[in-house]
């Protein structure tokens, strides 16, 4: 939903307004073509600058992560990348871990990771596990809705996800929480981000009573996973909660534009 700038005083009233009226998906949507043939132009510059790069549809790009610009699918995923592989390399003890990305996306974050771990993706949307595999080294596979994942109990030593909880109910939440223990090996690390107490900031009155009570709030009214379906996750929340069974070592702690955590399977 765009208004006249950031400052826009009715923004988030209108998209709580289509968000109630289940239309949400249909504004996020016309939204997004206006945007990306807004950004064509500066598109097709950035990709004359940076020919060793490939870049997805924009289309898809703006669909998945809410901007059509290759400038930022580049530069933000280069800057996520390093916060997550810091994470790893402060949490894994493994020389060279098994590395298994939940949500790759369009390989924002995996196309600086697959040189460097043994890495694997999987994600719910064939169209984007498909480029990933067409134009990008690792392995890549697509997963259910629900669990479990195609893999082997106790296959990685570390799992990470990057902005996947944050669109997820609440009994998603407790379902791929165990499925993550699940394809762990014992001491694997499981690193996530969630939207944390910063994020929290533009809640509602009524969902800041929940978050600050230390409940989970989750704002429907679109497609489960899709990007406009959001989840807002107090700290007692995650540690009693998403990281039960780990043993948490870290968070919370501010990365990848959230909060991230990160637990040790016991």
């Amino acid at each position: 939903m765009s208004g006249p700038g950031p400052k826009f005083s009715y923004k988030s009233e209108l998209v709580a307004f289509a968000r109630r009226l289940g239309l949400l998906g249909i504004v996020d949507w016309v939204y997004g073509q206006r945007r990306v043939s807004e950004y064509a132009s500066a598109n097709a510059a950035y990709q004359m600058q940076h020919p060793e790069c490939r870049f997805p549809p924009a289309a898809l790009v703006q669909r998945t992560y809410g901007t059509p610009s290759f400038q930022s699918f580049r530069e933000w995923g280069a800057r996520n990348a390093k916060e997550i592989a810091e994470a790893i390399e402060r949490h894994s003890t493994v020389d060279a871990p098994q590395v298994l990305e939940w949500g790759c996306g369009l390989g924002r974050l995996a196309v600086h990771l697959v040189d460097r771990y043994a890495y694997t993706g999987v994600d719910i949307d064939a169209g984007s596990v498909q480029w990933c595999r067409d134009n990008l080294g690792g392995r890549f596979a697509i997963n259910q809705p629900k669990p479990p994942l195609p893999f082997a109990a106790e296959s990685f030593d570390v799992v990470f996800a990057v902005s996947i909880f944050t669109h997820l109910s609440e009994r998603a939440h407790l379902d791929w929480r165990d499925e993550m223990l699940r394809v762990l090996k014992p001491g694997g690390v499981f690193i996530f981000t969630v939207h944390g107490d910063e994020q929290s900031k533009e809640l509602s009155p009524s969902e800041r009573q929940r978050y600050d009570a230390g409940q989970i709030v989750v704002r429907g009214g679109v497609s489960e996973g899709s990007r406009t379906f959001l989840a807002y996750h107090p700290d007692p929340y995650v540690r009693e909660t998403l990281l039960e069974g780990y043993d948490v070592a870290e968070g919370p702690t501010p990365a990848c534009g959230q909060t991230l955590y990160a637990g040790r399977k016991s």
